[in-house]
């Protein structure tokens, strides 16, 4: 049989902007050739779309950009097709764009003429915030306008398009629990006395601490009175009897579950943006589709992949296959191939709508490295830097026997271009802190751990001994590593302190904290708190949450850890649990659907995964914090690195 590539071709539908006759407007798609024969491929568009090219070669198991213009001849909406022809293969992709008349100068801008040129100086000219204004050097200048309208209980602006602005005061609430702030239209923010009966302290059913006449008191509790904190799951206790009695507790409900069909996996590794969108994989037969949910369940977009989700072992950290690199793009890590002997690519694509915007794998990245041909390429793990957009892939090759190669490469996050890369021969671990700077480790026949500073150069080295100093986690200037447990300083690796536990893996840093897991079965873990003002001696320890096993721990903006549990041997479902940073329990809630994956604290939920469904659970005042390694992979986009 004759070998065959499959010709590709991304996105399927090109609109183009407003583009006014006499200009034209440029797009993009992507052609890629799966397989180990080139393609000829004649391409066509209908007018007034229109190619720089009537046909091109496209080398097997390569991807290029093919640039389609539009130049309107007339005003108005208009539409087309791009054709591509090849060995008998058709592909369409649909074009639209609008003609619109070339924009007209009608009106000057305020001190400055059609064309360019200044209006004479003195020329009479209006701003919101300006009186008895004029035109000077093309400037308008004039009295700023006094917009303060002597109340101290709103803000005075000007807004250069709506004038005076007046916005109310928010006045700070008192540290005195009996005093309420407020504001005066005279004197401003000023406090009052709290309402009689505000709780200004513990109600243990004997005596109850309220306020009254602005002072806080001892009393007597009524019957029925409040003497303790709601959780999500239970109503808070009241006063029978002189007792605290608290209310029933009642299983979680989802405030939204999205099912997949039948016989689809939902691989979920709990990655979420800023604005509490999702992203997770379905897969079904061979085929596996990138969705998007927003927080309130409605679909973003369903977009299909080249392959399958990457599965990772946690070892000692969790690798994502889904890392956000940005607001604006999601990078898949895709498994191609047999089952038992998977290659690895990558893929960006947009967070907004999923177009894919660019793909690496073994062809496009094999130059950069100069790996030898025939050689196969895995991605071991992959990342990105906060703030930059940059990629950080940790790749791995093997010429058989003990003849390993690694190399940690650099991408620019827009475009897939390499930056930069560093080669080493058996790289594992690796984090990247706030900086850019990646902390990876070496773990064959020499152990070390190393820093690669964020244009590529070896920062410094530190030699360890076998299986020690993994890096977990960094955050603020450090770097906690795993077997055993140490804190090591990000600027030139000096080692601040040992930790305890000496095993600890997968760990949270936040609030002054390492929050980690115990190196022990994985159904029987413990997770042990140590103060970083006294590193050798835990804060608190707390044995592993009961009833099945514990998955993916969160710290949240409270100072506390969010942790739900698996479904049980027996097969009830598991628990959700808040426990605080010295181990004592804060709530448990019992859940109705089997938590099986990773999870994601967004603001006032927290969603989980079973196999085939992710649910949302409303929870509301709790949030991720805002700094640390408070999620197993960094932070929120799962991107190793810390949230920023």
């Amino acid at each position: 049989m004759q070998a065959k590539s499959e010709l590709t071709v991304q996105p399927l539908r090109l609109d183009f902007p407003d583009t006014e006759l006499g200009q034209t407007s440029s797009l993009d798609v992507e052609l890629n050739c799966r397989g180990t024969v080139d393609r000829e491929v004649a391409v066509s568009a209908d007018a007034p779309f229109s190619l720089t090219t009537s046909s091109l070669t496209l080398p097997a198991s390569a991807s290029a950009p093919l640039s389609v213009r539009f130049a309107p001849v007339a005003t108005g909406a208009v539409t087309g097709t791009l054709r591509l022809t090849s060995e008998g293969d058709v592909l369409e992709v649909g074009l639209a764009g609008t003609g619109v008349e070339p924009a007209v100068c009608t009106t000057p801008l305020q001190c400055r003429l059609c064309g360019g040129a200044n209006a004479p100086n003195g020329t009479a000219c209006e701003s919101p915030c300006l009186e008895q204004a004029s035109c000077v050097e093309g400037v308008c200048v004039g009295t700023p306008k006094v917009c303060d309208d002597g109340d101290r209980c709103t803000a005075d602006a000007c807004d250069a398009a709506l004038g005076c602005t007046h916005t109310a005061v928010t006045c700070s609430e008192p540290a005195d629990p009996c005093r309420v702030g407020q504001c005066d239209p005279v004197s401003g923010c000023t406090t009052s006395a709290a309402a009689d009966g505000t709780r200004c302290g513990a109600n243990d059913c004997a005596v109850a601490h309220v306020c009254m006449a602005g002072v806080c008191v001892e009393r007597p509790p009524p019957e029925g009175s409040r003497c303790g904190e709601a959780t999500p799951c239970q109503p808070a206790p009241t006063c029978q009897a002189g007792k605290c009695v608290k209310g029933p507790v009642t299983p979680l409900q989802p405030a939204w579950s999205v099912t997949a069909p039948n016989g689809t996996r939902v691989t979920f590794p709990g990655t979420s943006d800023a604005a509490g969108n999702l992203y997770w994989f379905e897969s079904r037969s061979s085929v596996t589709d990138l969705v998007s949910y927003d927080r309130s369940g409605a679909l973003r977009f369903r977009v299909t992949v080249s392959g399958r989700p990457a599965r990772f072992s946690s070892y000692p950290i969790e690798e994502s296959p889904l890392v956000l690199v940005s607001e604006q793009h999601v990078l898949a890590v895709i498994d191609e191939g047999a089952e038992n002997t998977p290659t690895r690519r990558v893929e960006l694509h947009s967070a907004l709508d999923g177009a894919l915007v660019w793909s690496a794998g073994r062809a496009e990245l094999a130059p950069a490295i100069g790996l030898a041909a025939g050689l196969p390429l895995y991605v071991m793990s992959a990342g990105a830097t906060s703030g930059t957009g940059r990629v950080i892939l940790n790749l791995r090759t093997n010429a058989g026997g003990a003849a390993w190669s690694s190399w940690i490469v650099s991408l620019d996050g827009a475009t897939g271009t390499v930056q930069w890369t560093w080669r080493n021969t058996y790289l594992s671990a690796s984090v990247i802190d706030e900086q850019g700077t990646v902390f990876v480790y070496e773990d064959l026949f020499v152990h070390a751990l190393y820093a690669i500073d964020a244009a590529g150069a070896q920062a410094w080295r530190i030699s360890q001994t076998n299986w020690s100093a993994m890096p977990s986690a960094t955050h603020r200037g450090l770097v906690y590593t795993s077997f055993p447990s140490r804190l090591f300083a990000a600027a030139d690796g000096g080692v601040l302190s040992e930790l305890a536990p000496s095993w600890g893996r997968e760990p949270l840093v936040g609030f002054g904290h390492v929050i980690s897991t115990e190196n022990s079965t994985f159904c029987s873990r413990t997770m042990t708190s140590v103060n970083l003002a006294s590193p050798a001696t835990p804060a608190g320890a707390w044995s592993a949450v009961p009833a099945g096993c514990f998955r993916d721990p969160v710290l949240t903006s409270r100072a506390t850890v969010l942790v739900g549990t698996t479904q049980t041997s027996s097969g009830e479902a598991g628990s959700l649990y808040e426990y605080s940073l010295d181990g004592g329990p804060l709530f448990t809630c019992p859940l109705e659907q089997p938590l099986g994956q990773r999870s994601a604290l967004i603001d006032d939920a927290w969603v989980s995964a079973g196999s085939s469904t992710v649910s949302l659970y409303a929870l509301p005042g709790l949030k991720l914090a805002p700094h640390g390694w408070v999620t197993q992979a960094g932070g929120r986009a799962r991107a190793k690195t810390p949230q920023p």
